[in-house]
């Protein structure tokens, strides 16, 4: 597909009506079509969700500095998430992700340095994971010293067995 930016500028309600039409053949979610992707509560939460996402859409994580609010509660959910798996607050850190890719992408790098200081002698990690595995997984692979990574799928339950998904040369 070849699409160029438009050289003008479209509506408002242009935009929107174009966008209402594409979501047209999505599953429809709110009928308990889909058991996953979506995350629903209620419609009470998701307005305190989205008024509280308007409020800081256009602000970035990535300069606390600037933004002490969002220092603030990402260290608070840091400490909520360590005390509820029992982690060491004097010890324990982290960062809010912005999905699932990235999130496995930190898992992987936070695995790979650990192992790195800690378990030096180990020189081709493996990452043993099941077939329905993420691929981030893959991604994680790749951007984690690809030269050293192979990751390995189980295809039977319980099984030693493991065939090679990817092989890091």
């Amino acid at each position: 597909m070849t699409l160029s930016i438009p050289v003008k500028g479209r509506s408002r309600e242009d935009v929107l009506s174009a966008m209402r039409a594409a979501r047209d053949d999505d599953i429809k979610w709110e009928q308990g079509r889909v058991f996953g992707l979506v995350y629903h509560i209620s419609d009470e939460i998701d307005d305190l969700l989205k008024e509280a996402f308007t409020m800081f859409f256009a602000e970035n994580g990535l300069n606390p500095t600037a933004f002490p609010s969002l220092r603030k509660f990402e260290t608070e959910v840091v400490a909520m998430t360590a005390a509820l798996l029992g982690g060491d607050p004097s010890i324990v850190c982290g960062n809010i992700t912005t999905g699932g890719t990235e999130s496995l992408l930190m898992a992987v790098k936070t695995a790979r340095d650990w192992a790195r200081k800690h378990k030096p002698n180990i020189r081709e990690p493996e990452m043993v994971l099941p077939v329905t595995a993420h691929p981030a997984f893959d991604k994680a692979a790749d951007v984690n010293s690809p030269a050293q990574w192979q990751c390995l799928s189980l295809y039977k339950r319980w099984s030693s067995s493991a065939t090679r998904r990817r092989r890091r040369a």
